[in-house]
């Protein structure tokens, strides 16, 4: 006996459905057991007390994933190259474990970042992209932003 054309279409549907929930939470789950470290720069003062610090700029990491093991943070050179925040002020120790939901950052000095990108030969407006290494030679990038050198390098803050 065969059986209605409809119960072919039926079981077709309720198969293709089973196979792109399974896909989706397989998708879902591979995403929660990785990291997701999200990285920002941005301008700001770092407060001393009663007190303003230096105009700086920060590189904020927020992880959305799961735990991840900060290794360095720095700067992206036009040419590849990176200055490296060796000894740096704010929230991050090396190595920091950044824990899911949450956050760290790192600031630097303006006027010293200046400084130093024109110690490696660099002068005028040129784009900086900050970022964050992991213990797994990860690395974990800012969108671009537009720094001019000589002026920063001059500046009194």
């Amino acid at each position: 006996m065969d059986a209605p054309i409809w119960s072919v279409y039926v079981t077709a549907a309720v198969a293709v459905y089973g196979a792109a929930l399974s896909s989706w939470n397989a998708w879902v789950k591979y995403r929660e057991n990785r990291p997701n470290v999200k990285v920002k720069t941005s301008y700001g003062f770092e407060t001393y007390g009663p007190s303003l610090g230096p105009n700086s700029v920060f590189i904020t990491a927020m992880n959305k994933g799961s735990d991840v093991t900060l290794t360095s943070a720095g700067f992206r050179l036009p040419d590849k190259r990176t200055v490296a925040l060796l000894a740096p002020s704010g929230t991050a120790r090396f190595p920091q474990l950044l824990q899911s939901a949450s956050s760290c950052f790192v600031t630097i000095p303006i006027r010293q970042l200046a400084r130093e990108i024109r110690e490696a030969g660099f002068s005028g407006e040129i784009k900086l992209v900050g970022y964050y290494r992991d213990a797994l030679d990860q690395e974990h990038v800012s969108k671009g932003f537009k720094f001019d050198v000589n002026r920063e390098a001059n500046s009194r803050s």
